[in-house]
């Protein structure tokens, strides 16, 4: 399988647990960027993270953004 989609791969496998447990996700990026309730999940294997706000039926992702984007 090529890099790309093994990436693509990763990067929705990761949603998998937060849908189930949303405060699962760190707050550190929501306290660092003074944004209320926005929390990271990282994507296992490669070098980027999910950011999100958890809603009590819904995760609104806000970006899927790289480490060195940050």
């Amino acid at each position: 399988m090529a890099l790309g989609e093994r990436m693509f791969d990763a990067a929705l496998a990761a949603l998998k647990p937060i849908r189930r447990m949303p405060a699962m996700g760190s707050t550190r990026p929501g306290l660092l960027c003074e944004i209320p309730d926005l929390r990271a999940w990282r994507v296992k294997g490669f070098p980027m993270q999910w950011l999100y706000f958890a809603a009590e039926d819904h995760l609104d992702v806000i970006r899927l953004l790289g480490d060195r984007q940050a």
